[in-house]
């Protein structure tokens, strides 16, 4: 019979430190862990053995393990029975325990709470029973502060030559940086083999159905499809900096260049007609014009097919309706500045209102100027498709006016009959993957004759998926996923089953999770408010990069830089640079507010302050004060940050964007 105890209930003997896995190959065994007897904290063992000796002749005290930088190791205890048979080894040869974690009962170090009730009892001291060495101890360590800098690397990273020359260039490129990339640090991440990478010219047009619509149709015209004209659509901002604000008014689909009120400014504000659900950068766009493709949530009059039961929660509700998908343009001049952006295409369609929306990353060539790629999203009536997306005749030659394309069947079409797809992420050029409101994954392999059903559909989480990244591109076969459960997993689609690794559980839900591929490593948050990366080869420990005052909704990485944009319920877009803890426990850490957003409800009116000081994150402490609480605030709805993104394309990735729930869209080149 197994039985497992938190350290949390008792503190167990542990491994001596890291230090003892110093000379270790990657051949040798771990050595084996003494056990923890009944008592605690102190216990008395022979003097240390010579290199290869029993661990149960060793006699020293064995200190804790060191902790992570932020959490406290969790420790289980496995006891195993006798009749196992299985005989513990000692600590392998080269092993050793450092002299500053050496102790013993006789030497008054320790709190000697075995040596206290051992004379309360009317025992003699000298009789500490050392642990049980049949007992084995397992724990899950984090980063050791002892350990040195390629140690360091090679729990991140991992130990081939190869991939420590490349994580090296990657803190060289971004270590200096304190939260904002510059023109000199963008570059593909170096784990990314661009040049023998599958394109998705294979998948063609698929079962797709379209045709152009004009705006003055009477019978299917546009006027449905798109958000409806309300007063909530008309924004009223200030802007600019303090002591020289103007209020700007936004009708729908208005643009305002920020260079208007500060000269410094590349980057225009936009109104996208209402709350903004996705957005996304079209990659494979080196040159000239960038796309950006977005939709928005409006209160649409549902279709048929969807269904409402009035016990079921709309989370799982299916509601087709009329909506659409925008793709804004956004020239650049001789020198690589935005210019005006207009709304190029609106892609109408009758599923209801994206709320994830993910262009393929797979590098390629488009055979055309005007194919933009494939633009796969989560629609309100439950299922995910995949769109190609090519620009109109029109579009090409008066890039000024507005086109409008109907889709009545996408290029490929991902539905499950008895679940709701609530979002996804691309594998590959041909594979999607998809998280459920069943807590379940979905993969679907686009090249396959039999696409519409999923390959692999397995439950991973015990409810809704909030959001899911595919480690693309170097390792796509490995999804991370969050949850209302409250955990974030790492999951392998080779082998499901087995490899899936939990992190440690939130109380509160996270709503996002990102994937760096530069630093290999994912990026979430832990109790609604602290920004953690979590290292794909130590999922289990977390390191803090920033800290929102609200709720965190958003969190975007990049392709062309290490550099993070996240949003919260507070109004707030954050750049932080996780480089710096990656390669340095100890460096300061810094975030960077890009803007406030604020809203008064008497007078309607909002406004966009910016031009924060950059400030040091700070570190979670424990609070002694048992008596205190903790609060948290409420922010009007309008003002949540619902979507941030980075341009993929290394001449432009440096323009950051963050949309609000209110429907203002902000394009900023933030590189220097």
């Amino acid at each position: 019979m197994t039985r497992r105890t938190s350290t949390r209930v008792r503190k167990a003997a542990n491994y001596a430190t890291a230090d003892a896995y110093k000379d270790l190959g990657d051949d040798d065994d771990a050595p084996a862990a003494a056990a923890s007897s009944d008592a605690d904290d102190d216990f008395t063992i022979p003097d240390a053995p010579p290199a290869g000796g029993d661990a149960a002749s060793s006699s020293s005290e064995l200190s804790d393990p060191p902790a992570s930088e932020d959490d406290e190791p969790e420790v289980e205890e496995e006891e195993v029975s006798e009749e196992d048979g299985e005989e513990e080894t000692g600590p392998s040869e080269g092993a050793r325990v450092h002299k500053k974690h050496l102790r013993t009962l006789s030497s008054g170090k320790g709190k000697g709470k075995r040596k206290a009730r051992l004379i309360a009892e009317g025992g003699n001291p000298a009789d500490a029973r050392i642990p049980d060495p049949s007992v084995r101890i397992t724990y899950r360590p984090g980063f050791s502060k002892a350990t040195g800098k390629r140690d360091r690397l090679q729990h991140i990273f991992g130990a081939a030559t190869d991939v420590l020359v490349k994580a090296v260039w990657v803190r060289d490129q971004a270590i200096g940086l304190p939260a904002i990339p510059t023109k000199a640090s963008l570059g593909y991440t170096p784990f990314w083999d661009r040049e023998s990478e599958v394109g998705p010219e294979v998948l063609g047009a698929g079962a797709q159905v379209e045709r152009e619509l004009d705006y003055g149709d009477d019978g299917e015209g546009v006027r449905g499809f798109l958000p409806p004209p309300t007063p909530e659509s008309e924004i009223r901002c200030i802007l600019g900096p303090t002591g020289a604000q103007k209020v700007i008014n936004f009708k729908r689909f208005g643009i305002h260049n920020l260079a208007d009120i500060d000269a410094r400014k590349n980057a225009y504000l936009l109104n996208a007609g209402g709350m903004v659900a996705g957005l996304d950068w079209a990659p494979n766009r080196p040159d000239g014009t960038q796309y950006l493709a977005l939709s928005t949530v409006s209160d649409s009059p549902r279709l048929p097919g969807g269904h409402r039961d009035g016990e079921r929660p709309p989370a799982y509700d299916k509601r087709p309706s009329q909506a659409c998908i925008q793709l804004w343009s956004f020239p650049v001049s001789g020198t690589h500045a935005i210019s005006k952006p207009c709304l190029s295409v609106v892609l109408c369609h009758s599923w209801g209102p994206a709320r994830s929306l993910k262009w393929c990353p797979a590098a390629y060539t488009p055979a055309r100027p005007q194919e933009l790629g494939y633009l796969a999203g989560v629609f309100a009536d439950g299922a995910a498709r995949v769109l190609r997306i090519d620009l109109p005749a029109a579009a090409s030659a008066a890039p000024q006016y507005c086109n409008f394309t109907l889709f009545t069947t996408a290029a490929y079409t991902c539905a499950l009959p008895h679940d709701v797809v609530t979002t996804l992420s691309w594998a590959s050029a041909t594979t999607l993957v998809a998280g459920t409101a069943s807590g379940s994954i979905a993969a679907w392999d686009l090249a396959a004759p039999e696409h519409a059903d999923p390959y692999l559909y397995l439950p991973v989480h015990h409810t809704y998926i909030t959001q899911l990244a595919t480690c693309y591109p170097s390792f796509p076969h490995t999804v991370v996923s969050s949850s209302m459960d409250g955990y974030c997993r790492a999951t392998s689609l080779l082998d499901p089953a087995a490899d899936v690794v939990p992190n440690n559980r939130s109380r509160i839900a996270s709503a996002a999770i990102a994937w760096i591929d530069a630093l290999q490593a994912a990026v979430s948050c832990e109790e609604s408010t602290w920004v953690k990366f979590f290292p794909l080869r130590r999922f289990f420990s977390s390191t803090t990069v920033c800290k929102h005052h609200g709720v965190v909704r958003c969190i975007a990485g990049s392709v062309a830089h290490t550099l993070l944009l996240t949003g919260g319920t507070e109004g707030e877009a954050v750049f932080s640079n996780p480089t710096r803890r990656v390669f340095h426990g100890k460096i300061k850490n810094y975030q960077q507010t890009w803007f406030l957003l604020e809203y008064a409800a008497h007078t309607r009116m909002f406004r966009m302050t910016e031009g924060f000081r950059l400030e040091e994150c700070e570190h979670k402490t424990k609070n002694n004060n048992k008596s205190s609480q903790i609060y948290s605030a409420v922010y009007p709805v309008e003002v949540g940050i619902t979507g941030v993104c980075w341009n993929p394309n290394v001449r432009y990735g440096g323009w950051a964007t963050a949309a609000a729930s209110c429907g203002l869209v902000r394009v900023e080149d933030v590189a220097y």
